[in-house]
């Protein structure tokens, strides 16, 4: 299926991202991957950035935050962002604590408060630099990275900018302590450590961005045969194309070769207009069509299997046994594996906040906006907000509709709206900065005589500072507001894929001691200039990350549900997710299984429908004090509202 063999399996290549939408295959391909060049010789190391890890799953082989051997020529590790943090930590912070405490009045306790805070969310920068370790090491041959879902992947890509900005602001405040030791000593200046640890940090960064923009490099995305999969690839694209990647290939997973029963032929021809329409729009890149298999690709010889396909080689189906197909109406079809919801899920309509939640591409997105458009039928009298926090909005595909920052009216009594994360966190770091600066305008201007310019500078980069995805809570946030115009009666939260999710929902409590942690530092300065308006602009977010906690721990008012697969890799993320949100104390008492094969007459759809009732078996005994759910794989891409419409009935009726 393969046009001509991929580039990146090719000689020269030293580093390979695999990348796409939630669900698509990621993990699979560079696994795949990842055996096929250890088995050329090559010394690879596969390393997994993605919070939600699954390269042991994959694997069937415990691969965590120590290098570990999987095979010959082949080893895997999976990032532990906490213990990768401590250790920068512990080498870096020194130097970090020095350079504030020379450019601010600020003291050892305030730096030391506050890095300590800030430095917990910079996972992704640390796993950034660990991968300039292992390049420098030159232990391997090939490094292959697994990332995150895209929108995420796309701000990994561009934290080489970041890094370069932060060391920036730090040799900005060293210029300070350069000043002074200057002027005593008539001009003469000589750099000391804190300078040569200020000089290697730029020239790691310098070296990190040449090294992802080198022809060494090579960015893979993964997608599938349908809108959703095929728009987010466009957009990864030109992501990638902007920080200087190269893209030469594409991987287009999942294709339906099989056409033996009616729901597998009409699968078949839903996913052929996608194919071509890839095909089309994306014409300088090699499409790399890997099959839908009948069996899940886990563990060494089936990731063979499938890196053979990767690599060039061709794959048949061999249908087990004769079949004939019969034509049946769909819906009946569907009808005849879907069970009824319980009454527990019924009672969804009590509650002011649903999160719908999971793994990357499990179709939470069609679950939640199938669900809002069912209470709305159900509610009129409501009125029902769906809204998403994701950096790739996926509601407006899901619906067929322009969504935007403006709430959309779906219908009588539902509204959409995809809240701009970029644009909530830029709208505090503005009220933020504008307060600052007219503080020590004010100050300069009452005749003191004094300038505090380093002063300046470290409150004004402090937002800076602040923990990746401050945005998306900063976006969340604002459903508060909307909460207390009591315009919507009901929210619903399409969530973005697990990992960040998890990240998302711990970030409240860090925030808070961060935002205490600046105010503390403010009020040190209170004898030298009044920081009070700024004050108030840090206390009124704080109190809005205060509301934002009571109602997600609020099970009269918040319920999370969360969506899985019948597979080995959803039953194990299902587990984490439930786990975590238990010591997060955010109510969860619904699961949703999605994408369940229905009971066919032809061997393809039996084969994975005989393995998907082993997980499904699985997940009710293993979290039985669940109310828990099955929908149907369609025939069909859900998508637009009349489709929507027909999974919420078959979902709920």
């Amino acid at each position: 299926m393969v046009s001509t063999a991929p580039s990146f399996l090719g000689g020269g290549i030293e580093l390979i991202f695999f990348g796409g939408k939630g669900g698509v295959g990621k993990t699979t391909c560079a696994a795949a991957t990842a055996l096929k060049t250890a088995e050329q010789g090559r010394k690879t190391l596969i390393m997994s950035i993605n919070p939600a890890h699954s390269l042991s799953d994959i694997f069937e082989s415990e691969i965590g935050s120590e290098i570990t051997q999987i095979n010959d020529n082949l080893w895997g590790l999976e990032i532990k962002a906490e213990e990768l943090v401590d250790d920068y930590k512990r080498r870096n912070t020194d130097y970090i604590r020095t350079i504030v405490d020379r450019g601010t009045y600020a003291d050892t306790e305030d730096i030391s408060n506050f890095l300590d805070l800030s430095l917990p969310g910079i996972d992704e920068i640390i796993a950034m630099l660990k991968l300039m370790d292992l390049m420098k090491e030159g232990k391997y041959e090939l490094l292959i990275i697994d990332t995150a879902a895209t929108g995420h992947m796309v701000r990994f890509l561009s934290l080489p900018k970041f890094m370069d900005d932060f060391v920036c602001i730090l040799d900005r405040l060293q210029e300070k302590y350069r000043y002074i030791v200057s002027s005593f000593r008539r001009g003469r200046y000589r750099k000391d450590y804190v300078d040569k640890w200020i000089e290697s940090q730029k020239k790691d960064v310098k070296e990190l961005r040449t090294l992802i923009t080198s022809s060494r490099t090579e960015f893979v995305p993964v997608t599938i045969p349908e809108a959703m999969g095929i728009e987010e690839t466009e957009l990864l694209i030109k992501a990638i194309e902007e920080n200087g990647i190269n893209v030469k290939s594409i991987i287009l997973n999942m294709v339906n070769l099989s056409a033996e029963c009616d729901f597998c032929a009409s699968r078949k021809k839903d996913q052929e207009k996608y194919v071509e329409q890839i095909n089309s729009l994306l014409p300088g890149y090699n499409i790399i069509q890997t099959p839908l298999f009948p069996n899940e690709i886990k563990g060494l010889d089936s990731l063979v299997e499938f890196g053979g396909v990767l690599s060039g080689g061709s794959y048949r189906y061999k249908s087990t046994e004769r079949v004939v197909p019969r034509s049946r109406k769909m819906m009946n079809l569907l009808g005849q594996l879907t069970k009824k919801m319980s009454r527990k899920r019924m009672e969804l309509s009590k509650y002011q906040l649903l999160l719908f939640g999971g793994k990357g591409g499990l179709g939470k997105t069609t679950v939640a906006a199938a669900t809002a458009l069912y209470m709305a039928k159900t509610l009129p009298a409501k009125k029902i907000l769906i809204f998403s926090t994701d950096p790739v909005q996926a509601l407006g595909r899901s619906f067929d509709l322009p969504i935007s920052t403006d709430a959309v009216q779906i219908n009588d009594n539902l509204y959409a709206v995809a809240m701009d994360a970029d644009a909530a966190l830029e709208e505090f770091k503005k009220e933020y900065i504008e307060e600052i600066n007219e503080v020590f305008d004010a100050f300069m201007s009452g005749g003191a005589g004094l300038e505090f310019p380093y002063d300046r500078d470290i409150f004004n980069r402090a937002i800076e500072l602040s923990p990746p995805g401050l945005d998306e809570l900063m976006a969340l946030s604002k459903i508060i507001d909307l909460m207390d115009e009591k315009k919507y009666d009901i929210f619903i939260l399409d969530t973005a894929p697990s990992g960040h999710l998890l990240r998302l929902l711990e970030l409240p409590e860090l925030v808070m001691d961060w935002s205490s942690a600046l105010i503390k530092t403010m009020l040190k300065y209170r004898g030298i200039v009044s920081l009070t308006k700024t004050m108030r602009v840090v206390l009124t977010y704080k109190k809005r990350l205060k509301n934002v906690i009571e109602l997600l721990r609020d099970p009269k008012r918040t319920e999370f549900v969360v969506v899985t697969v019948p597979e080995a890799l959803g039953v194990v993320e299902t587990g984490r997710v439930l786990t975590r949100l238990q010591e997060l104390n955010i109510p969860t008492h619904r699961i949703v299984i999605n994408r369940v094969t229905p009971p066919t007459n032809c061997s393809f759809c039996a084969s994975r429908r005989e393995r998907e009732q082993k997980y499904i078996k699985e997940i009710n005994k293993k979290f039985s004090g669940y109310a828990i759910s099955e929908m149907p794989l369609f025939p069909h891409e859900i998508r637009g509202v009349d489709d929507l419409t027909n999974f919420a009935e078959v979902m709920y009726s």
